[in-house]
């Protein structure tokens, strides 16, 4: 059997755990090191509360600002620092866009972030030097709802891309539980939806009621 680092850090912490619940009434906190790029590199990190990351990750909240750095802080990759096998988190939904659009739905990412929402979006969970065909493939399996922002910016992207088209056969085919939203950006002609999507109820970014029910559908 080959001990590694992270297992024999898991027999330790077992053990310390074992004899701190002998004494009673006895209050502790077990801290995880920030892994943010400032923290790194200080001789004194900032900590988060194991328990805190425990419920972000039941709550499905794929971040938490670093206290000193204000920067996020990918919630599953700190608790890989003390776990030997740690499940990846659920979203609630995929957001699949044109990157030329994001300046339009950003303000909508803010309001999922508000709403405690969870969400995957590639530019916050592939990281550089990462394969893009693997991350979007977890982030699709690991979703619940898949929002496809549709524009003119999309459709010249290429509708047939990897990261939904065999989804949508999926679906379509009743063989994957997981529902596709279409989300009309701007003044989009929606004569131009695609043949897979138009039996799909559809929102528009621009109407405030169909936004409220996009939120209610995710809650």
């Amino acid at each position: 059997m080959v001990i590694t680092p992270l297992s024999f850090f898991s027999i330790v912490r077992a053990r310390f755990s074992a004899i701190l619940n002998t004494f009673r009434n006895l209050l502790y906190d077990e801290l995880v090191p920030c892994i943010c790029t400032e923290c790194k590199r200080s001789p004194s990190p900032y900590y988060f509360r194991y328990r805190t990351l425990l419920r972000c990750k039941s709550k499905r909240r794929s971040f938490l600002p670093c206290e000193k750095s204000i920067l996020d802080v990918d919630v599953i990759e700190l608790l890989r620092g003390v776990e030997m096998h740690v499940e990846e988190i659920k979203w609630q939904v995929f957001i699949s866009y044109s990157s030329k659009d994001f300046t339009a739905i950003e303000m909508l990412i803010n309001e999922l972030k508000k709403k405690r929402i969870s969400y995957w979006l590639d530019r916050e969970h592939i990281k550089p030097g990462e394969s893009i065909t693997q991350n979007i493939t977890k982030g699709l399996d690991n979703s619940d709802n898949i929002l496809l922002c549709v524009s003119d910016n999309q459709l010249e992207s290429g509708w047939s891309r990897a990261e939904y088209s065999q989804l949508l056969h999926e679906i379509l085919g009743k063989n994957s539980e997981k529902k596709i939203i279409p989300l009309i950006i701007d003044d989009f002609d929606i004569t131009k939806l695609p043949a897979l999507l138009k039996d799909y109820r559809y929102i528009r970014l621009s109407e405030p009621k169909d936004i409220e029910d996009l939120f209610n559908s995710l809650a």
